[in-house]
């Protein structure tokens, strides 16, 4: 049977309508994720009015798109999701409901800890600004790799967020070093440009004769390689990076693959909330691409999901009538 591994931040994510005025009174940086303290995180819930409550993380969410796939479409697949988690109620729910996804959560509890979580604001324009307290996702540490796991999956999926702490970043390059041995695959989402900015340098040397398939939205892979223009920014990437997934938001996305660019055009979608969408879109290429589906019908199952989630608030699959 076909699996995937993924390594990212477990979270509950809290949707809050907002606006900019009420995220600049907060001195958050719109449109981006923001790593602050719990009490901003309280003080928000209290101010605010949550409308939304799912499990969260970009990884979690990506997980649970790529079982909710395997389920609507009857091909069985094994998702293994790696994380740490507060030896606390959330944690315990986290792994309850990744599990009621069909995710197999390989979630470990740290003592003392809270569990990590995501407060995310949607402005009327439906754009979303995430304010995560890290928690005891920062405290995944190298003894808590599971090698079997890993050397049997098809694909290791990972995530920039990993390189927010220094124990974290020793987990993905051991998973990482697994992985290659075991001659599987690893993807790389770069997740956020402001990310970008503060580990660029880094990403690009550990990406090189590893990472197998890049994704990235458009700001996300211009602030990587300081190149304008979409074909240049691909052409930059493809001297590193076999395979290159652009997400272009309502343009659909961009694929290249051997020097070669296709253009995958976007669904029509009532946009409410763009929370998840680039993980939903992660979700959709995996799941085509271990059905050994083309790079272009990967884009195509990856906009199509991309374009449900974004018709509901929150990353919650189980909202979805259809593929979009």
């Amino acid at each position: 049977m076909a699996s995937v591994f993924i390594i990212c931040n477990p979270l509950s994510d809290t949707i809050v309508p907002s606006d900019y005025p009420q995220i600049q009174q907060w001195d958050i940086t719109p449109g981006s994720m923001n790593l602050v303290e719990y009490s901003l995180i309280e003080k928000i819930k209290r101010e605010g009015r949550i409308i939304a409550i799912t499990p969260g993380g970009s990884g979690a969410n990506t997980a649970r798109g790529i079982a909710w796939l395997s389920k609507k479409t009857f091909h069985p697949l094994d998702v293994y999701f790696l994380g740490a988690v507060g030896d606390d109620p959330e944690g315990k729910t986290l792994t309850r409901l990744l599990k009621e996804a069909g995710v197999k959560p390989l979630l470990v509890s740290k003592k003392g800890s809270r569990t990590g979580t995501s407060l995310v604001l949607v402005t009327p324009d439906h754009e979303r600004t995430m304010c995560t307290y890290l928690g005891a996702c920062r405290e995944l540490r190298l003894e808590d790799v599971p090698e079997d796991t890993i050397q049997r999956a098809d694909v290791l999926y990972i995530t920039g967020y990993n390189w927010d702490t220094a124990n974290q970043r020793e987990v993905v390059q051991r998973a990482a070093e697994i992985a290659k041995r075991a001659g599987r695959l690893i993807f790389l989402d770069v997740s956020d440009p402001f990310l970008v900015h503060r580990y660029r340098e880094q990403l690009l040397d550990w990406m090189k004769g590893r990472v197998d398939l890049l994704f990235g939205n458009r700001d996300e892979l211009k602030a990587l390689t300081k190149t304008e223009g979409d074909i240049e920014i691909l052409t930059k990437l493809s001297t590193s990076v076999p395979t290159v997934v652009m997400k272009t938001g309502k343009e659909g996305c961009l694929i290249s693959t051997k020097r070669t660019v296709v253009r995958v055009p976007a669904v029509e979608a009532e946009v409410k909330d763009t929370t998840g969408a680039g993980d939903a879109f992660a979700a959709g290429y995996l799941f085509a691409f271990l059905q050994g589906k083309t790079p272009t019908q990967c884009g195509e199952l990856a906009n199509r999901l991309a374009g449900g989630i974004v018709s509901v608030y929150g990353c919650d699959y189980s909202k979805l009538e259809s593929l979009a």
